[in-house]
């Protein structure tokens, strides 16, 4: 008998494009891998056997995404280094005040050799007006993450003119 090897890997790739709202231009490009957390691998499993229902009467599917100011181990001294997402992540370290949003679309892949499907959404400073760097991917509870991502401060300030675009595939 031929032995039969399976897999079943999912990857995330985060792409934060930093966009000067004046001209529309992407003015910084931000991109590497996430972690899929642990939570988010749980929901997925329940996914599959029918028994996820995070919201009473709604399919569970992800609809938001995050963005905080938790990302760094030190906002003030260490602006520009992240600290890595951990498995146990069930959260943005630090929230921020209007800073969950619907996604603004959801594409799939199925044709490809590796099925993916990407996430994106938009943040704009008019509404943050805080520093950012860290981002989660919501399911439509709004507080259940699937993955976790942390990247060096941005400024979504009332007065730095940006806006933030992330798009998120997780391929499979």
């Amino acid at each position: 008998m031929e032995n039969i090897k399976d897999s079943f890997n999912a990857k995330g790739n985060v792409v934060i494009n930093v966009i000067d709202k004046s001209t529309g231009e992407v003015v910084e490009k931000i991109e590497n891998h996430n972690l899929i957390v642990k939570v988010g691998r749980q929901e997925l499993i329940k996914l599959l056997i029918g028994q996820s229902n995070l919201v009473p009467g709604q399919t569970t599917k992800i609809t938001k995404m995050g963005i905080g100011k938790g990302g760094v181990a030190n906002l003030s001294t260490s602006p520009f280094t992240p600290v890595a997402p951990v498995d146990g992540d069930t959260g943005l370290y630090t929230p921020i005040t209007n800073g969950v949003n619907d996604l603004t679309s959801t594409v799939t892949d199925l044709n490809a050799t590796n099925p993916k499907v990407t996430f994106t959404a938009l943040f704009d400073c008019s509404v943050v007006k805080s520093l950012v760097n860290e981002c989660v991917l919501l399911f439509n509870d709004a507080t259940t993450i699937f993955a976790r991502y942390t990247f060096k401060t941005v400024s979504l300030e009332q007065d730095s003119n940006f806006s933030l675009q992330i798009s998120w595939t997780i391929e499979f």
